[in-house]
């Protein structure tokens, strides 16, 4: 059985767990400084489309969020 777990976090703490997750990702991958900055920099572009999402400013389209949902859960 999977355990959803529910986590409170403000907005600087997802935006570093983001930042940190990425950075963790390039030096497994072992990849070039260049690739390194650009793939924290759409990290930080992940981060602020989840916050928007997350604090009602930019909310995604609930058709694509179902079908994110199904796709992820093995649905589709």
């Amino acid at each position: 059985m999977i355990v959803k777990r529910k986590y409170e976090l403000s907005e600087e703490e997802l935006m570093t767990l983001i930042f940190m997750a990425a950075s963790r990702v390039c030096d497994k991958q072992e990849l070039d400084e260049r690739d390194q900055m650009e793939i924290c920099e759409n990290a930080g572009s992940i981060a602020m489309e989840l916050i928007s999402h997350l604090n009602g400013e930019g909310p995604f389209d609930p058709t694509e969020m179902e079908i994110a949902d199904k796709m992820i859960n093995g649905v589709l």
